[in-house]
């Protein structure tokens, strides 16, 4: 497997989880996001001789004004070493925004095998939009390539912009997302 390079270059998992805390700390200090129940979890994943690959998972839910939620399935290789020591990459990701009660807004990820296969792209990583209201899909399937696949805390930023540019026509603009009640209607 080829190492993660640039932005999303393997790292300790210390330093992964020290940068983590204090990228959300930020977010709550700025008052859109409101709480998260993330937490990293030790996993495992088979490759294709169901050999067993040692991973961390790091899952949840970001509440986050407007009823805004995010929810994060996201998938850290341990590449070598063990416990605060070891070397992480994410290979696998899912960030998906909803609205609570409504729809989705948008998700990231590069977990649909068939996306790539079906459209040509040379890579899995894209963006599902989808309108709000309804939670249907917005048009095609967006590539974002590999270059360009976003950590969470630009998604958390994207979803600020949308907060701010959709505010108005939200129902509840200034209450959060409850953490732990996902209603939101899945297109995926």
């Amino acid at each position: 497997m080829n190492r993660n390079t640039g932005v999303h270059a393997p790292n300790r998992f210390a330093s992964y989880q020290e940068i983590h805390e204090t990228v959300m700390n930020q977010f709550l200090d700025t008052g859109f996001v409101v709480e998260d129940t993330l937490l990293f979890a030790n996993w495992q994943a088979l490759d294709a001789n169901l050999s067993e690959i040692p991973q961390i998972r790091l899952s949840g839910e970001i509440a986050c004004l407007g009823k805004i939620l995010i929810t994060v399935d996201k998938y850290l290789n341990i590449l070598e070493g063990s416990g605060d020591n070891s070397v992480v990459q994410t290979v696998s990701y899912a960030y998906n925004v909803s609205i609570q009660g409504c729809g989705n807004v948008f998700r990231y990820d590069n977990q649909d095998d068939i996306f790539m296969l079906n459209l040509g792209h040379p890579d899995h990583h894209h963006k599902h939009l989808c309108n709000w209201n309804t939670g249907d899909p917005l048009g095609e399937v967006v590539w974002v390539g590999y270059d360009n696949w976003p950590k969470l805390d630009q998604v958390i930023r994207e979803s600020e912009t949308w907060y701010w540019e959709n505010r108005s026509s939200l129902i509840c603009p200034n209450e959060p997302a409850e953490v732990g009640r996902s209603r939101f209607r899945s297109s995926f």
